[in-house]
């Protein structure tokens, strides 16, 4: 296996469904999710423009 199937397999297998699960925990809002998970190991959030989508 590549690479880049390790990483897409890693990704759709593991990143998303635990930043999901913690979409959901935080009532579907992502600034309550970059609030409590956004300086974590496994997930960072930077407001970059705050204000804008």
């Amino acid at each position: 296996m590549d690479y880049r199937e390790k990483a897409v397999r890693c990704v759709r297998e593991t990143v998303l469904p635990v930043q999901a699960a913690q979409f959901r925990e935080c009532g579907c809002d992502l600034d309550a999710q970059y609030r409590k998970y956004g300086d974590t190991e496994g997930f960072f959030a930077k407001v970059l423009q705050p204000g804008r989508l």
